[in-house]
């Protein structure tokens, strides 16, 4: 009897350390998936700011972004086409790195990073300017909702 509980003991064993090295095989979001959270839909703003401050950027309450799945995005509304984001153009997400974000417009591109990226939530950061044309450039962040 004690060979049978030694037997059914080292099989437990076995089998719990096989399971608990089993390969994981969810690979992560790919790019396809990525891509088509963001296209279709028309982004609008939650709040535009610096991302070292929380106070809100005027001039943004109605800005929006929409992405199409064939490759262009425009964007309309406060502060649409700033100098730092352009106002229309094509778009790509990096199939290496799925937080970057390209926007091209007349061969200016302009690399946004993507911080958030959900059904309903759409957070991205981007090089843009000071307050005054002498103060350095900043990061401004993007909150945007799903319309």
């Amino acid at each position: 009897m004690k060979t049978y509980f030694k037997l059914f003991s080292l099989l437990v064993f076995v089998l719990v350390l096989v399971s608990g090295c089993k390969k994981d095989d969810d690979p992560g979001e790919t790019e396809a998936e990525r891509q088509q959270r963001l296209v279709s839909k028309t982004w609008a703003t939650g709040s535009v700011s610096y991302t070292e401050e929380s106070t809100p950027l005027a001039g943004f309450d109605d800005f929006s972004i929409t992405f199409n799945s064939t490759g262009t995005f425009s964007t309309s509304g406060g502060q649409a086409g700033v100098s730092y984001l352009p106002s229309s153009g094509s778009w790509s997400i990096d199939s290496n790195d799925l937080t970057a974000l390209t926007l091209t417009d007349n061969g200016n591109t302009v690399e946004v990073d993507i911080v958030t990226l959900s059904e309903t939530a759409f957070v991205f950061n981007v090089a843009g300017p000071g307050v005054k044309a002498t103060d350095p450039d900043r990061t401004v962040r993007y909150d945007l909702v799903s319309q």
